[in-house]
């Protein structure tokens, strides 16, 4: 029985985007606070530069209340007005997957990217979605 390696993210400290793609890696997270739910999605992780302050990652934790709830518009609207003040406006929720969405494991789609401001990030990959993770507050 052949299975795909799965990385381990609920250690992880920082704001990463998994890319959707067929890397033969799996990243799981536990996410949706006190609920603990664990996910995971084939792909490629980056962790996104956000700074020494980490400014992001922290609107975004401060922005979450452990609930287990999917996430709602209004959710989806601050994750992205959070990433777009950071200069990660490439980054923004997939409205179509709210339903998939909680807190520290959000489904995003993929912009097309500056090259002045993100030069290189994914250098080689041409991904149109992925997963937005960070800690769960649990």
């Amino acid at each position: 029985m052949n299975v795909d390696p799965v990385v381990l993210l609920y250690d992880y400290v920082g704001l990463g985007l998994i890319l959707a793609f067929p890397s033969g890696v799996r990243y799981r997270n536990q996410a949706a606070g006190h609920a603990c739910w664990k996910f995971e999605i084939e792909g490629v992780l980056v962790p996104l530069p956000l700074g020494e302050e980490q400014v992001p990652l922290r609107a975004i934790e401060d922005h979450f209340d452990s609930g287990w709830e999917c996430l709602d518009e209004d959710a989806a609207d601050a994750v992205d007005h959070i990433l777009a003040a950071a200069n990660l406006d490439f980054v923004t929720v997939d409205r179509e997957r709210l339903s998939e969405s909680y807190e520290a494991w959000v489904h995003v789609r993929i912009n097309s990217l500056d090259p002045d401001r993100h030069p290189e990030l994914f250098r080689g990959l041409s991904p149109d979605h992925g997963v937005l993770t960070w800690p769960n507050s649990d």
